[in-house]
């Protein structure tokens, strides 16, 4: 019995083997390894790729015009554009692009009644901002500086309050010099494959034009906030 226990006793008193400890190098290095990709995605380097885009959407006039009555706020856009990435969640670019701004009509009055059907080709100066960046899927806001020439098509007819039976048509365009531009979106960009992606944006633009006489022929669209639903193809090359 004495035996039994002094073994007890001695079993007890034998220490429980301890897991082995990290040194402090070893525990700061998983963190540091972590935060130094995240922030890797966001230093500003020399251009790794070039994005070769083709944009297709939808713009629709959200304000009103001028003068006469916005008869059909929506428009058909098409755009192209080179973005550099000079980080793999920052990109630069320039794009062009041409929207139809909508037709406005002055309804009938007692001289006439016309027509005008409006368009505008604007240059863009964007900046990409990628907040989500996987493998496959992506999320960006995306900032835009832009120069806007607006461009307009008068039809319609006349006619004197004596003889309104005698009608003569008219007819005439008018541009005018550049404006300002803004836009801003969101969008989303998923890899297809062999450096195609498909990219969607929906956001809102602001273009600031003139309302006056363009070339003595129709008045200018003023100020217009545009809603732009966009869609495309881009095809990115590494340099």
């Amino acid at each position: 019995m004495t035996l039994s226990c002094g073994t007890a006793v001695a079993a007890a008193a034998e220490p429980l083997p301890q897991p082995p400890k990290e040194s402090p190098a070893e525990s700061r290095e998983s963190p540091t390894k972590t935060e130094n990709e995240g922030s890797e995605e966001w230093t500003l380097d020399t251009p790794e790729m070039l994005d070769i885009g083709l944009t297709l959407g939808l713009g629709s006039r959200l304000d009103d015009a001028p003068l006469y009555e916005v008869t059909d706020r929506q428009g058909l856009l098409f755009g192209l554009g080179l973005d550099l990435f000079f980080s793999r969640r920052v990109s630069v670019g320039l794009g062009y692009e041409h929207l139809d701004l909508g037709i406005e009509n002055s309804g009938l009055t007692p001289t006439g009644q016309v027509a005008l059907t409006r368009d505008l080709n604007s240059l863009w100066a964007n900046l990409r901002l990628y907040a989500v960046r996987g493998e496959t899927v992506g999320a960006f806001i995306r900032l835009g500086l832009g120069s806007v020439w607006q461009s307009a098509d008068l039809t319609g007819s006349v006619w004197s309050q004596v003889r309104p039976e005698r009608q003569l048509s008219l007819g005439c365009e008018g541009c005018d010099s550049s404006n300002l531009a803004l836009r801003a979106d969101l969008g989303i960009d998923v890899a297809l494959s062999s450096g195609l992606r498909l990219l969607g944006a929906l956001g809102l633009d602001s273009y600031r034009l003139s309302d006056e006489l363009l070339e003595d022929c129709v008045p200018g669209a003023g100020t217009a906030a545009v809603f732009g639903l966009r869609t495309g193809f881009a095809y990115g090359a590494e340099l």
